[in-house]
């Protein structure tokens, strides 16, 4: 619609030129209106030509535009968006090693509070085992001792010296008492006594400090045997005499 009224307005112009036009010298003058008239339909035509031209250069122009702001736009959302997923990327990746940081750090002190405990249970498990081994050892020492005196003391015995059996036998009881069995200190007082005895038959007998050292040690023994220290002290009495 608007582009017939641009014709009409420009046939109109035309048509108010037309005067000007006639006064132009031609061959034939019958035919010169008929001419002029088509030049100038031929001349609007061609103006409405261009400006179409020209329309469709604007329009491609602006569409041109439009996709190169629609472009730039799509390009600086995706930038900002781009630097937005970084930050967020950086900021998830500083959090996740910070939670490998505590993680590492409380799994390296549950390893070192395994260890110590494990190193404490260790250490006393095998200072238990250490001791027991040693009080066995000690035991078993002072069992060898023990028998080396008591076969010192029977020799001395079977060679009639009761002087020296009552030494190494007085040795022999003090060793059982700390490492031996209850019942072989109980036999050991047996033995004593007729130790003791062998002395009554014969004319060497032991000197005041070791009938002393005896009863000390018998004393020492009495309220857990009271009946056999009570006899062998009596023995001790007569020997004195």
């Amino acid at each position: 619609m608007k582009r017939a009224q641009l014709i009409v307005f420009l046939i109109f112009v035309l048509g108010a030129a037309n005067p000007l036009l006639a006064q132009t010298p031609t061959p034939s003058p019958a035919s010169s209106p008929s001419l002029t008239a088509e030049a100038l339909l031929n001349h609007a035509i061609e103006l409405t030509g261009q400006l179409d031209q020209r329309l469709l250069t604007t329009v491609y122009w602006c569409l041109g535009i439009l996709v190169t702001v629609f472009v730039v736009l799509i390009g600086y959302n995706w930038f900002t968006s781009f630097r937005t997923q970084k930050r967020e990327v950086a900021a998830l990746r500083q959090e996740i090693q910070a939670d490998l940081d505590v993680l590492k750090k409380e799994t390296a002190e549950h390893i070192q509070k395994m260890a110590r405990d494990s190193t404490n249970d260790i250490r006393s498990s095998l200072k238990a085992y250490v001791q027991s081994q040693l009080a066995s050892l000690k035991s078993s020492i002072g069992h060898l001792q023990a028998l080396t005196l008591a076969n010192e003391r029977d020799e001395w015995r079977a060679k009639g010296v009761p002087l020296n059996a009552l030494r190494k036998h007085m040795d022999y009881l003090r060793q059982v008492k700390q490492t031996g069995y209850e019942w072989q200190f109980q036999r050991g007082l047996d033995t004593l006594q007729q130790i003791l005895k062998d002395f009554n038959s014969g004319s060497v007998k032991p000197d005041a400090e070791e009938i002393a050292a005896c009863t000390k040690f018998l004393t020492e023994i009495e309220k857990e045997n009271p009946v056999i220290v009570a006899s062998i002290k009596s023995l001790l009495s007569e020997i004195r005499k």
